[in-house]
């Protein structure tokens, strides 16, 4: 009882001089020599009456049968039956020696003990289990799965229960004995089965949701029953009527949505004046920061970071897989037929980054249409309707030269190479000033010549460029 309240990796530990390791109250009990005596004496079953192993009767858990016998006794004994059961298997994780160990690679536990139990289809209380030893001569002729079934239920005949299982145990054999020992059950089927009618052999092309049966003509209680979903489902149950049809509540795992998926949903929200709001962001942070000069410079904006390239095993590799052998010489031969200077400046171009010019994008092709749910609560105008409503949104060099006058615009001409100490001038020249950057824009993407822009949009225009309220020019 204190091994298992503290528990260790090995018995041997708790006699252990190591302090971090060593218990006092099992030591002081009885010493480890001691220990180790009483259990090689401990023994569940009589080893001398245990049959060889090519003698009749030869059983691999004859040390184990008689606690196994108890515990099933007991798990029956202490509950009511339930009349709804389920019988299938269950691994034990092992990685040792033995030869009770199975590998099953389908399974999410490949390697162990296979367990067979019969269960509660509510609680999960478990009635009884079999331990599978493999394979054993003097089976019945319905095979395994079936056999297994019919053992694990030897104690709840005539007694009305429902039984179900999957399509490892399911057989019409099966069903009809069942049947015959006063259990109901039903179980998923696989086509090549014994037995079945000749309808399960034919491929059809059923409607989804669509369904038919057949009905056993040697005990007119097995009822073959074939539903489609994705894809056919087929039954076999003694304890249903086939004609009936009810609607039950589907429990499907809720399916975790991969990277690609949320990037498609990502890029579905940008819209295209998203876009072209960026590329106004953007020219902003180059205009405030100093850094229009750096359209003038494209070999600067060029860079690796910026590029890609696909690994295709099937083309680039004749067929054969990636590993870490050939990865180097597949690398290379793909880098050098996607990385090209042609590649990397039509990317920039079409991207509308080098030359700088949103309308060089193409969007037609973004996933945000005109018509989808915009998160940020505001709509996305059509491109003509927003020129029209944008046209209100222009502050053009005569609306300047007529606000300032021209006994300042006179200044301001002189005012590059003459500066002067006067606040309002240094504001109204900076307002001036913003005419020759977007005019140098507008040259890089429109290939336009012109010594001012006549108009620029009011975006353009740094907020903090505001005349005092109580300054008058």
């Amino acid at each position: 009882m204190l091994m298992y309240l503290h528990p260790l990796h090995e018995e041997t530990q708790y006699w252990s001089s190591n302090p971090l390791y060593h218990v006092q109250q099992i030591a002081d009990i009885v010493p480890l020599k001691k220990y180790k005596k009483l259990m090689e004496c401990l023994h569940l079953n009589d080893n001398s009456k245990s049959p060889k192993q090519n003698e009749p009767g030869y059983d691999k858990l004859f040390k184990l049968r008689l606690l196994i016998k108890l515990l099933n006794h007991r798990f029956i004994k202490e509950c009511s039956v339930s009349k709804s059961q389920s019988v299938d298997e269950s691994m034990v994780k092992f990685k040792g020696r033995s030869s009770l160990k199975q590998y099953m690679p389908m399974k999410p536990v490949k390697r162990g003990y296979n367990i067979w139990a019969r269960a509660d289809s509510t609680t999960g209380y478990l009635y009884q289990f079999e331990i599978y030893c493999g394979k054993t001569a003097g089976t019945m002729e319905v095979g395994l799965g079936p056999n297994l079934v019919l053992r694990l239920t030897e104690t709840i005949q005539n007694n009305g229960c429902h039984v179900t299982f999957d399509n490892f145990f399911t057989s019409v054999a099966l069903m009809d004995n069942l049947y015959l020992l006063g259990i109901y059950s039903t179980g998923t089927v696989r086509t090549d089965r014994v037995g079945l009618p000749i309808v399960a052999k034919l491929k059809n092309s059923m409607k989804k949701h669509a369904s038919k049966y057949r009905v056993s003509t040697v005990t007119g209680i097995t009822a073959y029953i074939q539903w489609k979903d994705t894809k056919p489902v087929t039954i076999l149950t003694t304890g249903f009527d086939s004609k009936t049809n009810v609607s039950v509540q589907r429990t499907q795992k809720k399916r975790q949505s991969s990277f690609s998926e949320g990037a498609t949903q990502s890029s579905a929200c940008v819209s295209e004046s998203d876009i072209r709001k960026w590329f106004s962001q953007m020219y902003d942070y180059l205009w405030q920061n100093n850094l229009l000069n750096i359209f003038n410079e494209p070999s600067k904006i060029y860079n690796g970071d910026e590029s890609g390239f696909k690994l295709c095993p099937k083309t680039e590799n004749n067929g054969e897989p990636i590993t870490k052998v050939n990865l180097a010489c597949v690398l290379e031969l793909a880098l050098q037929k996607s990385i090209k200077p042609d590649t990397l400046i039509n990317g920039f171009r079409y991207c509308g980054l080098v030359p700088f010019d949103p309308n060089s994008v193409d969007y037609s092709k973004y996933l945000g249409g005109i018509n989808n749910n915009n998160n940020s609560g505001t709509d996305v105008l059509p491109v003509q309707q927003q020129a029209e409503t944008s046209s209100s949104n222009i502050f053009t060099l005569a609306k300047f030269k007529e606000l300032v006058g021209p006994s300042v615009m006179s200044k301001l001409y002189a005012y590059g190479s003459n500066p002067v100490d006067d606040e309002i001038l240094n504001i109204l020249y900076r307002f001036y000033s913003v005419f020759d950057v977007y005019c140098s824009q507008l040259s890089f993407t429109q290939n336009i010549s012109t010594s001012r822009a006549e108009n620029i949009p009011l975006e353009h225009i740094e907020p903090p460029l505001t005349i005092p309220p109580d300054e008058e020019i």
